[in-house]
């Protein structure tokens, strides 16, 4: 039985035979990467006395120019040591209807399993919002600057190799739970979160507003951005991290 190929499905298959034969013109490590591209981004959104909540987004374009999933975790970050919590937020997929009578970008929403109101979390959690920019004057004063193993913004230091550690470990535990849909790339998404690079080269420090002192007198504390980028494959990741206040002299 013989089947009418519609303009749309010609389009469908030239543009897949394209990519294909695109993948024979490239080195075998682009074959294994490209076009598969993650970005991860976090948005600050409040602060309690010991922990930091962000919103963490994902936008994965599962190695196509025609498809995306998106999601959206709250993560609460501890000031002491930087561990964190996530709780599922917004699920979100997107993929390409071709039709003759053009394309149409089909949005399909899901639930997640364990899905929480991050408000919710954040009112438990007796926390309140954060929203302290420093303006472009002020910003300069905490320009990040990188002595040996240390990163210092100003009166507040961190460590780069830990940092550099915590930013695996963070991409790690989100490549553990989210979706793992369809890919041109034959890999789970897990595989393709673990292509992620943070060498020192890469990553650059950012104070995220101003530092916030705890009521009970503890030493105060400031969100850093730690956004590390892979020109290779084109990624991005862009995660909050804290920086601790340097010992004052003895005096001071």
């Amino acid at each position: 039985m013989n089947y009418p190929v519609t303009f749309a499905a010609l389009r469908r298959m030239l543009a897949t035979s394209l990519f294909v034969a695109g993948l024979a013109l490239v080195s075998p490590r682009a074959v294994a990467t490209p076009p598969d591209s993650v970005n991860i981004e976090d948005t600050v959104i409040g602060a309690s006395a010991t922990h930091l909540f962000v919103l963490r987004s994902t936008a994965d374009n599962l190695g196509s120019h025609f498809d995306y999933r998106g999601e959206v975790w709250l993560v609460s970050i501890a000031v002491a040591d930087g561990s964190e919590e996530h709780w599922p937020v917004y699920g979100v997929s997107a993929t390409t209807d071709f039709t003759d009578d053009g394309d149409r970008r089909v949005v399909t929403t899901d639930p997640m399993e364990g899905q929480v109101n991050p408000f919710a979390i954040m009112a438990d959690r007796k926390a309140t919002p954060m929203n302290n920019r420093r303006s472009a004057e002020d910003q300069a004063l905490v320009a990040a600057r990188i002595s040996g193993d240390v990163v210092e913004l100003g009166d507040y230091t961190m460590a780069l190799a830990p940092s550099l550690d915590r930013m695996r470990a963070s991409v790690a535990a989100l490549a553990s739970r989210v979706a793992d849909p369809p890919r041109m790339a034959t890999v789970p998404t897990a595989v393709v979160y673990g292509w992620k690079a943070f060498e020192p080269d890469l990553c650059g420090f950012e104070a995220v507003g101003w530092p916030l002192s705890p009521a009970d007198g503890s030493p105060s504390w400031q969100a850093v951005r730690v956004t590390c980028e892979d020109p290779d494959v084109m990624d991005m990741t862009s995660l909050i991290q804290i920086a601790h206040e340097k010992p004052k002299a003895a005096g001071q």
